[in-house]
């Protein structure tokens, strides 16, 4: 462009000298001024072009580096797929010794485990040998205490019932009497032995006292101190223990008589022996049967015990029962416990509470309440008429206070 502008200048100039001489100054000015122009905008034009140059320079030894980074990234993302390769070619092979390892573990666990049982068979064998050892000893030493007439105290005559009012504790075999009977002690600890099977016809009487003692009264009328020949043999004193010695308990006891700590001053439980309906396998016999109504006979008053976990309602042969003691005592208060009651939802409970009111009523059988009780827990979940501490404890009166009561026209009945 500036060539063209050169040639338009010298043009006018060729011309001025002919015919334009007077307009030859302007022309030119003009013509230069644009020449000047045009220099600056080559000028800026060159300078960017520079910058262009160096930018595309830099560029190309960036991308030459790049290039080369890409390379070696190349280079090293084959290495690391090589250590990849050679990573996962280990790890199979350690795969297979742990799968090996285990394998031999396994076996060794098995081996180990046939060995842990040999050991606890021998164990509890050698335990077995040694508690029939104890038992044998216990069993010797139990019936040589009492066959023997030089043995005891002299005092049986008022062993049990000296100014006692006394609470026969009865019901259906496995209804948690004993349980129940001792969810009233104060000593958490101690407890009355229950067995999975009917114990032989033998009542044990608990009576208050500040020192815990378990006393047999044998057929000499003489009283024997059980504590002396085994602290812990109310627990081991069950009908699997009678049987396997061959023990005969009824013909060397009488009773037997705990004395422990309980908020009852005035009062003897009896635990009276297992009863069951006559349908049911090795069921109580009839003469059983009367054993256990004759304890109940004796008593002051009866609290009659229904298991919750095998019952959902009052069994038949428990009314037949009752039925039979209010016939021979028409005045003897009777309250029932419906033991066992933390096992079932307390609205099922309390649906079966209303269920043996009503059967009651239809047969006729009048009771001073209804408690539907924990043993375990000791808690009372609910009750109907009055709690059992009411019942138990409008029962703790000295024997003269409670006859005078009877004679003024109270029956110990609500």
């Amino acid at each position: 462009m500036r060539k063209e502008l050169q040639s338009i200048l010298t043009e006018v100039d060729n011309t001025s000298k002919f015919k334009f001489l007077f307009k030859k100054s302007k022309i030119v000015a003009a013509i230069e001024n644009e020449l000047e122009i045009v220099d600056k905008q080559l000028d800026d034009i060159d300078q960017r072009l520079y910058f262009l140059d160096q930018h595309l320079e830099n560029t190309a030894n960036e991308l030459s580096n790049t290039k080369e980074k890409l390379s070696q990234t190349e280079n090293n993302l084959a290495n690391t797929d090589n250590e990849l390769s050679n990573t996962k070619n280990k790890l199979s092979q350690t795969e297979n010794e742990l799968s090996n390892t285990a394998g031999k573990l396994e076996k060794s666990q098995e081996e180990l485990s046939l060995k842990n049982n040999l050991l606890l068979d021998t164990e509890k064998k050698l335990e077995n040998t040694s508690n029939k050892l104890k038992d044998s000893t216990l069993r010797e030493k139990l019936v040589a205490s009492l066959i023997d007439p030089n043995v005891g105290l002299d005092q049986a005559g008022n062993f049990y019932f000296k100014n006692k009012t006394k609470v026969a504790v009865a019901g259906g075999f496995s209804a948690g009497k004993s349980e129940f009977i001792s969810s009233l002690f104060k000593d958490k600890e101690l407890k009355l032995a229950s067995s999975v099977e009917p114990t032989t016809a033998i009542p044990t009487y608990i009576i208050n006292s500040d020192k815990t003692q378990l006393w047999a009264k044998n057929k000499f009328d003489k009283l024997i101190d059980l504590f002396e020949i085994d602290e812990e043999i109310h627990h081991k004193l069950t009908h699997k223990f009678f049987t396997e010695f061959k023990i005969n308990l009824k013909s060397l006891v009488s009773g037997l008589c705990l004395k422990t700590l309980i908020p009852f001053e005035y009062l003897c439980f009896i635990d009276t022996p297992g009863y069951n309906p006559a349908n049911l396998q090795g069921s109580s016999t009839n003469e059983d049967m009367q054993t256990a109504f004759d304890f109940i006979k004796e008593s002051d008053a009866l609290i009659w015990v229904i298991g919750l976990d095998s019952n959902g309602t009052m069994p038949k042969s428990d009314l037949d029962f009752l039925r039979k003691v209010l016939d021979d005592s028409p005045k003897m208060p009777i309250y029932i416990v419906l033991n066992k009651a933390d096992l079932k939802p307390l609205n099922i409970v309390k649906e079966i509470m209303d269920e043996i009111q009503e059967i009651l009523k239809d047969d006729e059988l009048p009771i001073a309440g209804i408690s539907a009780y924990s043993s375990l827990s000791r808690k009372e979940l609910a009750f109907y008429k009055q709690s059992k501490f009411d019942f138990i404890s409008s029962l703790n009166i000295r024997p003269s206070q409670r006859l005078l009561s009877e004679i003024w026209g109270g029956e110990g009945r609500i």
